[in-house]
């Protein structure tokens, strides 16, 4: 009688954090600004599974720019962004955001208006592909 074939070894799980410390498990769109790049140096939000770079511009009326855009008026309106930081930069920025119904960072004052996201924007231009 022959003996069974070896089982296969099941392909290892995709790893949950990237080479660059961020975690993309939950990321459905802009993983690693595959739709839209990011800044050179982003500081990066989990928004509803997009991955969002709040500094960089993105084009107008674009998912990206409509996403970014509500991030922005909410933090000035004293709401705060409907996601959460994926990376070191966007935790130490903070800015008043809530996850999982909880509230973070509520007394922030690091918020602008249009003139001063325009000045950030041109101080972080999107990363060359």
């Amino acid at each position: 009688e022959a003996a069974p074939a070896p089982a296969e070894e099941a392909p290892a799980p995709a790893a949950a954090v990237s080479a660059d410390g961020v975690d993309r498990s939950e990321i459905e769109r802009n993983a690693n600004g595959s739709e839209e790049p990011s800044s050179g140096d982003p500081e990066l939000w989990n928004v509803d599974n997009c991955e969002v770079d709040i500094l960089v511009k993105y084009k107008m009326g674009g998912q990206m720019w409509y996403v970014q855009s509500r991030m922005r008026e909410n933090t000035a309106k004293g709401k705060p962004i409907p996601g959460f930081p994926m990376n070191k930069k966007a935790e130490e920025s903070g800015r008043y955001y809530s996850k999982d119904d909880v509230e973070f960072n509520q007394a922030s004052t690091n918020f602008c208006d249009a003139a001063g996201w325009k000045a950030i924007q041109e101080q972080n231009p999107p990363a060359a592909a």
